[in-house]
């Protein structure tokens, strides 16, 4: 049960983290590209990003880059938790697309999770997050 407790907060802590930087890139670029997050043995969160200020990649190459970054510093840099943020598009109740943050959450005590907040762009510059729903994830970096 304490472990479980733990990893609730550790994963809270990276959504708490990293969410915002989300949230900023759609306000002033309207998108962004995957990035992700670790949290690291010593308890700070470290920024990890799929692709360099230059490159241009279709986003299912850059989740993967971002998985694989993940996954290394999971086995060598003993990440005890780990996010992945990517923009993507969810389908609503009664049909139709919307955009959403997904945000892919992994603990190495083995709980996986994926939150998605749908949003809108009210108008440059704001983002708008509408009621959040979740899944279970499969934990695919501390294997």
């Amino acid at each position: 049960m304490k472990k479980s407790v733990r990893a609730k907060t550790e994963l809270e802590s990276l959504v708490r983290e990293m969410l915002p930087v989300a949230k900023e890139a759609l306000e002033e670029r309207g998108s962004f590209p995957p990035f992700g997050g670790a949290l690291l043995p010593d308890g700070k969160i470290k920024r990890i990003d799929a692709q360099n200020a230059k490159e241009r990649a279709p986003t299912e190459h850059l989740v993967e880059r971002l998985d694989e970054r993940l996954r290394g510093g999971a086995t060598k840099d003993g990440f005890r938790a780990t996010v992945a943020i990517v923009n993507v598009q969810v389908r609503r109740r009664h049909g139709g697309m919307r955009d959403a943050v997904q945000v892919k959450l992994d603990h190495a005590g083995g709980a996986s999770l994926e939150l998605f907040f749908p949003y809108q762009l009210k108008r440059p510059g704001v983002a708008t997050f509408g009621r959040a729903f979740s899944r279970e994830g499969y934990s695919h970096i501390f294997e």
